[in-house]
């Protein structure tokens, strides 16, 4: 992907998710923000299992679709907290107002960052969690690195929950009509696996799993359809 058009997909996809977070709340029906990801929930339990007061990194938080679920966890299960790191504004203004509304404010910090310049602490997080972001680096090599980096700042014993969108492709809700998919890396999905097998080589896979997603978005001047393997 040239410069030009990964910045066209950066400001594409900065503008689709500042409206959403705007306009649609999380964990309530009408949107793909009205529940969290079952696997990130699960795993999450694994590593309460072995540690009550866990440290999270929730990277491209979002307004807390994932975060403020695992915010609610940890409060029941002790004294976690969980980090929110995205790379808008928008996102981060919301994560914090819903750790409010939700009452995990003091589980939850928020901070804007883009996730290939981000640094963290060596061994500082039991649980990372990376759901629809990593699809959002610019290249292969990118994606590689910020795996790297999170990998170094997870503490031994440590987990990972990655949900990554694949093959993925937007069509014209009324026509049908395939339009040029405006995302920053679109891997397919055997790609993604093999990069993925490669740099987690050295890790115990816990789980896999391959679904369909089909999302209607009002990304453009008219509503899309998202279509990806996750």
């Amino acid at each position: 992907m040239s410069k030009t058009d990964f910045e066209e997909a950066r400001e594409s996809e900065k503008t689709y998710h500042a409206h959403l977070y705007e306009t649609e709340e999380i964990l309530k029906p009408g949107s793909w923000l009205s529940q969290p990801i079952p696997a990130v929930m699960e795993s999450l339990e694994l590593v309460i299992a072995g540690n009550p007061n866990p440290a999270v990194l929730d990277l491209g938080c979002g307004s807390g679709r994932n975060a403020i679920p695992i915010a609610m966890r940890l409060q029941e299960a002790g004294a976690g907290r969980l980090i929110g790191t995205d790379l808008l504004e928008e996102a981060v203004s919301k994560l914090t107002e819903n750790a409010r509304k939700y009452g995990v404010e003091k589980e939850v910090e928020a901070f804007q960052c883009d996730a290939e310049k981000a640094d963290y602490e060596p061994d500082s997080y039991d649980y990372v969690v990376a759901c629809g972001c990593l699809e959002h680096v610019s290249s292969e090599d990118a994606l590689r690195a910020v795996i790297g980096r999170l990998q170094q700042a997870t503490a031994s014993g440590g987990i990972h929950c990655l949900s990554m969108n694949t093959g993925i492709s937007e069509t014209a809700a009324a026509t049908g009509e395939e339009l040029d998919a405006k995302i920053e890396l679109n891997l397919s999905e055997d790609e993604a696996c093999r990069l993925l097998s490669d740099v987690y080589a050295d890790w115990t896979l816990l789980r896999e799993e391959r679904n369909d997603v089909a999302i209607e978005e009002e990304k453009y001047e008219e509503k899309t359809e998202f279509r990806a393997r996750s």
